[in-house]
């Protein structure tokens, strides 16, 4: 459809990477002079030297998180995008809905109908109810003030206790590169077969305790990051990043980042250990799903820097956006050519 409208239009045709659209999307909401705000009301836009407008200035690292993907990356330039760590069996946004589907009640499953798959959301009300209709909704949260205390089992007292993600297995290069939450959800689906009558007030509970140690794994990772500066630590994909700036925003993107907790579990996070100076960006809920706006944007960018796409260009079904990683980057995917750069 892309190659016969660009063909009857006589425009160029740019191919757009998925996952380097959702790191992008911010830069998409500072052109729109719409300025996301964290939930300590800080400003969460900067300039990006790219056509004077606003958004998170290179590098930055990306949080890419979704029913299908679970990435950490440091997005170097445009379409120079490392990846610092990544899940090693079912992704963020997919774990969630599984355990949705255990935890959530009956009446509140059937409400939601056999044919969806948006659990999200609902989950997030469930958990936290009050917190989609109001700005303001108040977390009773404590983040832990250090990597021992954020491996403690979770005990709520109620009898039963949660092992965080990959709690033994310490600071490596493998646990600094990886993302697991098959075990969590493992945990949680045999507590709620050993009691599947649980109250709505023990699943609520349970619904807070599953986000709390998702979400706090997930920035586990970024701070392991944040104090390297954003090094690769796996060698095989390493990039190298020494005299590049220090690392001053983080980007959560992708249907995941709706998710208001989320927001404010790395943002607690991020203070409790030292970074109250890294900004957390994150686009509208309306842009941190699957969207047009976002690839549209991306290819506008790519244009824009002299970046074509051949019409042998071909769908890729994995296409990587870590140029030092197998297959390469980006650019490395075939079908691409330079043109002199053009301000659309």
């Amino acid at each position: 459809m892309a190659k016969g409208l660009a063909t009857a239009w006589d425009v160029p045709l740019l191919a757009v990477n998925h996952m380097q659209a959702h790191a992008l999307t911010p830069q998409l909401v500072g052109a729109l002079r719409d300025k996301t705000v964290d939930k300590t009301g800080n400003s969460a836009s900067e300039e990006t030297g790219i056509g004077g407008l606003q958004g998170p200035q290179f590098p930055f690292l990306s949080l890419l998180v979704s029913g299908g993907h679970t990435m950490l990356v440091r997005s170097n330039s445009l379409s120079n995008h490392s990846i610092l760590a990544n899940s090693g069996n079912i992704a963020v946004g997919d774990m969630l809905d599984k355990c949705a589907r255990s935890i959530l009640p009956q009446e509140i499953l059937s409400a939601q109908g056999s044919d969806s798959s948006m659990y999200g959301p609902i989950f997030e009300e469930f958990a936290f109810p009050g917190s989609k209709d109001s700005a303001g909704y108040y977390y009773k949260y404590t983040p832990p003030a250090s990597r021992s205390d954020e491996i403690k089992p979770f005990d709520p007292g109620h009898g039963w206790t949660l092992t965080p993600p990959l709690a033994l297995m310490g600071k490596g290069e493998v646990a600094r590169a990886t993302y697991e939450f098959a075990g969590l959800n493992g945990q949680i689906q045999r507590l709620i077969q050993d009691q599947p009558d649980m109250h709505v007030d023990m699943r609520r509970i349970l619904a807070r305790a599953t986000m709390t140690l998702v979400f706090e794994h997930l920035t586990s990772r970024l701070l392991f990051a944040l104090g390297s500066n954003g090094k690769a630590t796996n060698n095989q994909h390493r990039t190298e990043v020494e005299g590049q700036s220090k690392l001053k925003t983080v980007v959560l993107s992708g249907g995941v980042a709706s998710n208001m907790f989320l927001r404010h579990v790395v943002r607690k996070m991020l203070d409790a250990r030292g970074y109250t100076d890294v900004e957390v960006v994150a686009p509208p809920v309306s842009l941190c799903t699957d969207n047009a706006a976002m690839i549209a944007w991306t290819g506008m960018e790519m244009y824009e820097n002299g970046w074509r796409s051949d019409f042998n260009v071909l769908p890729l079904r994995k296409w990587p956006i870590d140029p030092n990683a197998d297959g390469g980057g980006i650019l490395d995917a075939p079908g691409w050519y330079k043109a002199p750069a053009t301000k659309l």
